[in-house]
């Protein structure tokens, strides 16, 4: 397994960004929600990602989707059902699928809804907060 242990985006990047923009008073709800799903549109697929990654066969995707297909669960979910992959695995995917997917406050500024300069201020002022929360945890 080859995982990119120097991701681009935290998990909790997307949390982060929408407390510090509505709490400024920067975008709307409709916009946060129209950001959300284009963020959510331009992820990878964990069946892409575990072939990728050399953690299934293009047989076992392709086992899984026919049968996603019929029962609505989630790919990793009917994965693990089926053995193709464990928990652990299936954990470590859905971290690199956040990774991979645009941050939300590069999606915001995709759409206009802020500018390139305030999205820096903003990272700013989200790396000191979840630095302060890491610090506290420890």
């Amino acid at each position: 397994m080859v995982l990119d242990t120097k991701l681009a985006v935290s998990w909790d990047e997307p949390l982060e960004t929408t407390l510090a923009v509505l709490a400024a008073g920067l975008v709307t709800v409709e916009q946060l929600k129209e950001a959300a799903a284009t963020r959510r549109r331009k992820r990878p697929v964990i069946g892409k990602l575990a072939l990728k990654q050399g953690m299934m066969s293009m047989a076992q995707v392709f086992r899984v989707l026919e049968q996603q297909a019929f029962t609505g669960e989630l790919f990793g979910e009917v994965a693990v059902s089926l053995g193709f992959l464990n928990e652990v695995d299936l954990f470590k995917l859905l971290q690199l699928q956040a990774a991979l997917a645009p941050a939300l406050v590069d999606v915001l500024v995709a759409q206009g809804a802020i500018t390139a300069a305030t999205r820096d201020e903003l990272q700013v002022h989200i790396r000191q907060r979840l630095r302060v929360q890491r610090e506290l945890a420890t």
